[in-house]
């Protein structure tokens, strides 16, 4: 089998991060792209794991597993469980931040607001030559 195109960063560790940050050439999520900038992240991060024994491992594993694509860059990055967001939130923040043009996450609130009752039936394509469907999804954080 064909393995040529995968690099050192393949394969990366789900339960420790290894002690030198592999490398991240040609990946292309945000979260690599933020570690490649500011590799002190990584190494402030790699020890530290949260109460429920996550470590910064498998919150990066999905940016440096996948390379991603020039033209649709993904996070790269997930929360391994809630407190993730405070133990490493240096790493988070600044994905954050790249992602959402600059709002700063530490200071923006998001405002929930799914009450069903301010749904409306107002078309939005009266003619119906534009608009065919529309979908609309609620979802909720891991705490909060």
């Amino acid at each position: 089998e064909d393995e040529s195109w995968q690099d050192d960063a393949a394969d990366f560790p789900f339960d420790h991060c290894p002690e030198d940050l592999p490398g991240l050439y040609d990946h292309h999520s945000v979260a690599c792209r933020v570690l490649a900038e500011k590799p002190e992240l990584y190494h402030n991060f790699k020890h530290k794991r949260t109460s429920l024994g996550s470590t910064l491992a498998p919150c990066i594993k999905p940016g440096i597993d996948t390379p991603g694509c020039v033209f649709f860059n993904t996070l790269g990055l997930v929360a391994a469980d809630a407190e993730c967001y405070e133990v490493f939130r240096e790493l988070f923040d600044e994905v954050l931040l790249t992602r959402t043009l600059r709002v700063d996450p530490r200071r923006a609130r998001h405002h929930n607001d799914s009450s069903y009752f301010k749904l409306t039936n107002t078309p939005l394509d009266p003619s119906g030559k534009f608009v065919l469907k529309v979908r609309v999804a609620c979802a909720r954080s891991l705490s909060g």
